[in-house]
C-alpha cells in the first residue's frame, strides 16, 4: 500500500482512514454504520469527511466519491468499492 511518507509525487494525499471512509461511503453506508465498521465514532466520520471535503474542493460526499473514483483512489468498476492504495489528491493547475 502506498503511504503518503513513501510517495514521491508531493501532492496534497487522503490518508488511509478518510479513504476506507469514502470507499464505505460510496457503498452506501450512513455516518453511524461507517463508524461502527471503522470503530470509530460518528463525530470522528465527520471529521474525516470534512478533512476529505475540505482537501479535495468537493462540495458534497457525492462530488467526493466521484473525484475519488476519477483519481483512481477507489479502484473503477470494483463492488463492494475498493481502495486502490493510491492517495495522492492531483496537483492544482
Amino acid at each position: 500500500m502506498l503511504s503518503a511518507e513513501s510517495c514521491c509525487c508531493h501532492a496534497e494525499h487522503l490518508t488511509e482512514r478518510e479513504v476506507d471512509a469514502v470507499a464505505l461511503a460510496a457503498h452506501g453506508f450512513t455516518d453511524g454504520q461507517i463508524a461502527s465498521r471503522l470503530h470509530i465514532s460518528v463525530h470522528t466520520v465527520g471529521h474525516y469527511f470534512g478533512q476529505a471535503l475540505n482537501r479535495t474542493g468537493s462540495s458534497s460526499r457525492t462530488e467526493l466519491v466521484a473525484k475519488c473514483y476519477a483519481w483512481g483512489i477507489l479502484v473503477s468498476g470494483s463492488w463492494p468499492p475498493l481502495p486502490s492504495g493510491r492517495r495522492c489528491l492531483p496537483r492544482p493547475g
